[in-house]
Formats: structure tokens, sequence, C-alpha cells
């Protein structure tokens, strides 16, 4: 991260001048700080849409990155389904192992169904095969 840039960003920000923040941060490679602004604007879809694109995979190997990363990649999903969002959003819990104490993030009907969806059809993959009679 370019430090000159990123300080030049923050006087911008507490000068008021949001849009102008927000494309420095962008061009300082401050990605938290431009999700954060975006969320900030209320645009939720473009502040999930920035984490999520800095994180480089596809959300089913979100699961798979270190640490620090999967904290970027949940607020991704939890921005992204606020932003309506609803698939992008529901993979990432799911590979995040984000399923049952999660789906209150999820507003609207169809994401907090997708959801519980794919939480029983993991819990059926998982573990060892049942006999059946």
């Amino acid at each position: 991260m370019d430090r000159a840039a990123y300080e030049k960003a923050r006087a911008l920000e507490k000068a008021g001048k949001a849009e102008e923040a927000l494309r420095a941060f962008r061009e300082a490679g401050a990605v938290e700080d431009v999700a954060r602004l975006l969320a900030a604007a209320r645009r939720y879809r473009e502040a999930g849409e920035a984490l999520f694109g800095s994180l480089g995979v596809r959300p089913a190997q979100a699961g798979q990155l270190e640490p620090s990363l999967k904290r970027r990649a949940l607020s991704a999903a939890i921005w992204l389904s606020k932003g309506g969002e609803t698939q992008v959003s529901v993979e990432l819990f799911v590979a995040l192992g984000e399923l049952a104490h999660d789906s209150y993030r999820v507003r609207n009907r169809s994401a907090r169904h997708s959801l519980r969806q794919s939480y029983r059809k993991n819990r059926r993959c998982s573990g060892p095969m049942r006999a059946r009679k």
C-alpha cells in the first residue's frame, strides 16, 4: 500500500470529500477503507464487490483462505447480501461455514431460503452414509 496516497485519502475523508477520498483509497490499494466508505454511502453491493474482488478466489473457495482474508470474505458476504446479491453471499456464507447463526444477516426471504437449502444439502452430503431400510 502506498503510504503517501493513503495519508492523502485520509485527509480528503476528514475534509468531507468522500468521492475524492474513495478514489484516493482505491489508488492507495486500501480495500477495507474503500468498502467502508462505500458502505457508509449505502452502496452495499459495491462495497461487497470491492472486498470480494480483492480476494482473488471463487465464492466456494473462500473457506480455504487465511484467517484475515476469511474476515474480509465474511464482510463481503454481509455487504453483498445487504446489496441484494443473494446468490454470491449465500455461497460465501456456506464456504465460510457461517450457516446456522448468520441467516439473520440475509435480509430477504429468498436468500434465507437459499441459505437453509445449502445448509441442508451440505448436512446430507457430509458424514457417513446411512443404510436405507
